[in-house]
């Protein structure tokens, strides 16, 4: 089947890049107020879970509790990563005018936690959810897959 051989490929490039791919390395970007917080164990630990999960909407919701971990901990450093409890801390005035976290402090962090977690069977869950559920995706959602689905684009052009 072409999907199982393309889901081989990507999971070996996966695993070659997460071995030296740093939260510092040049195709990522990340930005150093966020670096500290690596490796986003919240994120990596919701994303380990989308092997498990064999409906396309409980795929979905493994990849949208990823990208709340990864939003949640960039939004506040200082409350730890945890995906066993959500829990959100408004900020106070003082914190009101620093800048929130936007796509392009989330994308490379998203990046890394996918080359973390290097789940199983990525183009094979990419190719189902898209099939089952693309055209009926909206929202936050939405975005959160659409930010998945360019992630493992991206990962397939960086270059060793």
């Amino acid at each position: 089947d072409v999907d199982v051989q393309a889901d081989l490929e990507l999971g070996e490039r996966i695993e070659c890049l997460a071995r030296v791919v740093t939260v510092r390395h040049s195709a990522l970007q990340i930005h150093e107020n966020f670096c500290q917080q690596a490796p986003w164990p919240g994120a990596v630990e919701a994303l380990s879970h989308l092997g498990l999960y064999k409906t396309p909407y409980d795929k979905l919701a493994v990849v949208h509790a990823c990208c709340q971990s990864i939003m949640r901990s960039l939004a506040f450093p200082c409350i730890p990563d945890s995906s066993s409890a959500v829990s959100y801390a408004f900020p106070d005035d003082d914190d009101l005018d620093r800048d929130l976290p936007g796509a392009d402090d989330f994308f490379p962090v998203f990046v890394f936690v996918i080359l973390a977690t290097n789940p199983p069977s990525l183009v094979s869950t990419v190719n189902f959810v898209n099939t089952f559920q693309g055209n009926r995706l909206f929202g936050e959602v939405s975005y959160c897959w659409t930010q998945f689905c360019t992630a493992l684009e991206f990962i397939k052009m960086i270059e060793l």
